[in-house]
């Protein structure tokens, strides 16, 4: 088996220095080497190996024995982020850079990263460190890639030694077209169904992570809104890259709004 490795990207702004400090924390549970990239238009010499050398430092204080690789690329950030990811587990970035103003929207690199990476992607925002016992939270909507993130989840929460809790969104079956009559359904039926779907896609990971906790939640709602309430008490939320979500809403839409809003880090099931 290779050489597990995260790589982080830097910049030298402060949601950056939360991403460094993020991905060493990672590192250092999965054993893994972490590669701090940055990206520059020009080589302007002692100013990136003081930025480099600042986001090491970062490291130290906080996982002293995690290996360190250094990696300066020329071009677009993102393009190089993710040509340095190209073969790691897990590709970690802050949630804005240097550019544009300070707000809890991502920012352009991040955007461009979690929509063209191969592997997983962390975006460090909200909340950071602050809830080292709370729950890993997790989309689930049946779909192949809500499985994956499942998977991602259950073994962050295994590293970690905290617990898992699983939400699946559902809303009410309505017809197409206006001033069409709402079709009949029974609530409690229909929850109890959703409920039923939930064991089922976690009946496989509770046996293979048997000493995670597990806690379910079967809420009413959009699955974007629902999830970013359950990051508020979570220490990540995970969401599937893609997937046919709840009453047509993808997936992948629900992911993008995580990763606009959530108030912990999200980690996007590429791959």
């Amino acid at each position: 088996m290779g050489t597990i490795e995260i790589v982080v990207g830097t910049d030298g702004s402060a949601p950056a220095t939360a991403a460094v400090r993020w991905a060493a924390e990672e590192a250092a549970r999965r054993h893994a080497v972490l590669r701090i990239v940055h990206a520059a238009d020009a080589d302007v010499g002692e100013e990136i190996d003081g930025l480099l050398a600042h986001a090491e430092s970062v490291v130290r204080s906080a996982v002293p024995h995690v290996p360190v690789r250094r990696q300066i690329g020329q071009g677009d950030p993102a393009d190089v982020l993710l040509a340095a990811a190209a073969r790691a587990a897990l590709v970690v970035i802050g949630h804005r850079g240097r550019g544009g103003f300070a707000s809890l929207l991502l920012g352009s690199v991040g955007h461009d990263v979690t929509t063209r990476s191969l592997c997983p992607v962390v975006v460090v925002r909200g909340k950071v460190g602050e809830r080292l016992g709370s729950p890993v939270v997790v989309g689930l909507d049946g779909s192949g890639e809500s499985a994956y993130a499942a998977r991602l989840a259950f073994e962050h929460a295994d590293a970690a030694g905290c617990g898992v809790l699983a939400v699946r969104a559902w809303q009410p079956i309505t017809p197409w077209g206006p001033g069409m009559t709402p079709l009949p359904y029974d609530p409690d039926a229909f929850e109890a169904a959703e409920r039923a779907a939930l064991a089922t896609d976690l009946a496989p990971w509770r046996e293979k992570f048997p000493d995670v906790p597990v806690g379910t939640l079967v809420a009413r709602g959009a699955p974007a809104p629902v999830l970013v309430q359950a990051s508020t008490s979570a220490r990540l939320v995970v969401a599937g890259s893609r997937g046919h979500g709840i009453a047509g809403t993808p997936l992948g839409s629900v992911g993008l709004h995580l990763l606009h809003h959530a108030d912990c880090p999200v980690l996007l099931a590429h791959g």
